[in-house]
This record gives structure tokens, C-alpha cells and sequence, in this order.
């Protein structure tokens, strides 16, 4: 008499390796993009300790998720049920619903547009009788966190450099603006 061995447990632990390669896949993806976008736009990553929360939990994820595969595979070459790997593979869901959710704690050190610098200067109070507009911008030069801006007031220019670290302007000079050939 021959008994047939039941192997629906096998297909139980197929469809957690599958749900396992998924959380790998996403994890994954989430972490490139990360580094895609730190790598493109040059944040310092180690700006915020919050920067580290959403990758740890996403990098946690994959981790976890491998234990979880390693089980499953063991769990169908031996026949023998793996707590432990159904256990690997929640923990690893969770890690990336929270690296997933963890993501608008990331800091990106956003920089002011230079429309919004121009405006805040635009809204200045008059400094000795000269009002800054945008349409009298001759130059602009970025400087780090300082934007360095040349206005034409007349037959002379004004210098205004705007910080935006303290959202303000910080020096204002007047320069007497040469023609070219005329001393």
C-alpha cells in the first residue's frame, strides 16, 4: 500500500518566498531612489538623523526578508515546518511599512527659489531711497548659502547679498558703475 505525501504545505511556502520577493523588490527600489536622489541633487545625508530612520527600516526590511526566504527554502527541502520563517517574514512587512512611512521625516535641506529671494527682497523697505525690483537684477552669483545680487539704480548699482540661512539681507553697498572705455 502506498500513501501519498502530502505536499500542501509546499505551496504554502511558495506563496511566502513569492511575498518575500516582493518585500525584497520593494525595499529595493525604495533604497535606489534614495540614493538616486541623494547622488543627483548632493544632500549630506548626515544633515538630520531622521535622514537615517526611513533607509535603516528599509534596509532592515531586505535583511529580515532574507531570513524569512532561507526558512521558507528549508521549510520545502525538509518537509519540516519553519516557524521561523513566517515569523522573518512579517517582521520584514513591518520594517518596510515603516520605512515607507518614515519618509517624510527625511530633511532635504531645500533651498529657497530665487524667485522666492528676489520677492523677499522685492518686499524690502526702501534703503536710501532705492528700491530693489526684479526688473532692475543686473547679476546674480550663488555663494553657498549667500546669493550675491547686482541691481542697476541709475548710473550706479547697488550689491545686496541675501543670506538665506537667516532669510535676510546682509549686506547692502553702493558701487559707481564704470563705462567700458571711460575711467
Amino acid at each position: 500500500m502506498n500513501q501519498a505525501i502530502d505536499k500542501s504545505h509546499v505551496e504554502a511556502w511558495k506563496a511566502v518566498i513569492d511575498f518575500v520577493k516582493t518585500i525584497i523588490s520593494i525595499s529595493s527600489a525604495i533604497l535606489t531612489a534614495f540614493v538616486g536622489y541623494y547622488a543627483l541633487n548632493q544632500i549630506p545625508i548626515g544633515e538630520s538623523c531622521l535622514n537615517f530612520v526611513s533607509p535603516f527600516f528599509l534596509l532592515a526590511s531586505i535583511v529580515v526578508a532574507l531570513f524569512g526566504f532561507g526558512r521558507s527554502i528549508k521549510a520545502i527541502s525538509s518537509g519540516i515546518s519553519q516557524e521561523g520563517g513566517v515569523l522573518f517574514t512579517n517582521i520584514s512587512a513591518y520594517c518596510l511599512l515603516v520605512g515607507i512611512l518614515a519618509v517624510p521625516l527625511i530633511s532635504t535641506g531645500s533651498n529657497k527659489s530665487l524667485d522666492k529671494v528676489l520677492a523677499d527682497i522685492d518686499r524690502m523697505p526702501p534703503v536710501s531711497g532705492i528700491e530693489l525690483k526684479q526688473d532692475a537684477v543686473q547679476k546674480i552669483v550663488v555663494d553657498g548659502q549667500n546669493y550675491i545680487i547686482t541691481y542697476a539704480w541709475g548710473n550706479a548699482g547697488v550689491i545686496v547679498t541675501y543670506s538665506e540661512k537667516e532669510g535676510r539681507v546682509i549686506k547692502f553697498e553702493r558701487q559707481q558703475i564704470t563705462q567700458p572705455g571711460k575711467p
